[in-house]
């Protein structure tokens, strides 16, 4: 027997995450992260237009919680300990 439809699909959504977020890092090696971001913008929103805008808020939401699974800290509120006296 085959994947189940939603698998298939997740997996699909996986796969297009991870290509859009190894886009981005290669835009910000080369042009540096205010322009690396602009380009991640019109991606999302290409994607708005052409699939909805549920679809590209999908997708940069999990852009996005891949970029802060990557970088400890990055989107990330942690708490400091106290102050010693």
């Amino acid at each position: 027997m085959g994947e189940q439809p939603n698998e298939h699909e997740r997996y699909r959504h996986e796969c297009e995450v991870r290509e859009w977020y190894r886009r981005y890092r290669e835009r910000l090696a080369e042009q540096g992260l205010q322009r690396a971001k602009e380009w991640l913008r019109g991606v999302f929103a290409d994607i708005a237009k052409k699939r909805g805008a549920e679809a590209a808020d999908r997708l940069r939401a999990a852009v996005n919680a891949l970029r802060a699974a990557d970088q400890p800290g990055v989107g990330k509120q942690h708490s400091r300990p106290p102050p010693r006296r």
